[in-house]
């Protein structure tokens, strides 16, 4: 007897939880299991919806996302070998942790955001003292304010001042 009814299969495909290879494994286990790697990889071949050699990857994917179970294992009919048979469970499938390397990536690409939001913010900045100071100033002034938000930036994003720091060097280098 099926343990997944079919409102359970498409909650499970409606969910999104599964990827394109993994719903594709799950739907031929769900429609021809329960059934060994084997005979479900036979099946995959025939019916051409997915390379039956990825057939084998997603099995373990699957199991830890809690939509396969393994059932006591049984003579196979495609190797006559016994094999462990597989069917999909009613659970719905829970999204696999994010691997090391990933993780990696994301902070990487999460650390160049914040780089380049606090150089946008600094440009921002120096470019607002510069049109504030060039409002009160002559030409003459309106030159030196213009030196100091490059000279605000560059010890910001080159010599990785804090921004604090760079914006007080900058208006003290006018008092003297």
């Amino acid at each position: 007897m099926r343990q997944t009814s079919y409102d359970n299969y498409r909650k499970i495909v409606e969910s999104g939880t599964l990827s394109k290879s993994r719903l594709r494994v799950y739907e031929l286990l769900y429609f021809h299991g329960p059934c060994t790697q084997s005979e479900l990889e036979q099946i995959a071949k025939e019916s051409g919806m997915i390379r039956y050699s990825d057939c084998h990857k997603r099995f373990s994917e699957l199991q830890k996302q809690g939509a396969i179970m393994e059932l006591p294992p049984r003579t196979c009919k495609i190797t006559s070998n016994m094999a462990v048979e597989w069917d999909v469970t009613s659970a719905l499938p829970v999204g696999l942790p994010i691997k090391e390397k990933t993780k990696v990536k994301l902070a990487r690409a999460l650390k160049e955001i914040e780089r380049l939001t606090v150089e946008m913010d600094a440009w921002h900045l120096a470019h607002d003292i510069s049109c504030q100071v060039e409002m009160g100033f002559k030409e003459q002034q309106q030159k030196t304010a213009v030196e100091l938000s490059r000279q605000v930036a560059e010890d910001f994003l080159v010599r990785k001042q804090p921004l604090e720091q760079a914006i007080l060097k900058a208006l003290n280098s006018i008092q003297t």
